[in-house]
């Protein structure tokens, strides 16, 4: 299934067994760099290198957007730590809902239960009551 997958982003650029953005990123940066080269070695050859200075201002801006992009590169890896952190604080949150809500229902379970507990003893409390009112009773007639 990966291989699928890695075979299916090969039409976006792309390149088999390469798995995340990140890493599709830094092959692509590797490709464009061999690219760049190879083309100033081509323009190099046209030129039967009457033009050095061009290789040195070639190499010169290919060394300014590499410092560029290992600073863009820095900052989204910033960036994404600080995602992540957010992510992994928002889920620790989750999970203390989550336990807190089970801890509700329990209360809410043992209070139900204490409920009935009570209306039952409250019942057999007025039974008693009843009971001792008609000993009562039994004991006047029999005094008289």
């Amino acid at each position: 299934m990966r291989m699928e997958i890695c075979k299916e982003d090969k039409d976006k650029g792309h390149y088999e067994g390469v798995t995340s953005g990140y890493e599709a990123w830094q092959t692509n940066k590797k490709k464009n760099i061999i690219d760049i080269s190879r083309e100033v070695v081509e323009r190099g050859k046209e030129t039967s290198f009457e033009q050095p200075n061009q290789w040195i201002e070639k190499s010169i801006e290919l060394e300014e957007k590499n410092r560029l992009l290992e600073q863009e590169n820095e900052k989204l890896r910033k960036e994404t730590s600080q995602w992540m952190d957010h992510a992994t604080y928002l889920q620790n949150e989750l999970e203390k809902t989550k336990s807190f809500l089970k801890n509700q229902d329990k209360l809410e379970k043992n209070l139900e239960t204490l409920d009935k507990e009570m209306r039952r003893m409250n019942k057999a409390n007025r039974s008693l009551k009843n009971e001792k009112q008609q000993w009562g009773r039994k004991m006047n007639i029999l005094k008289i």
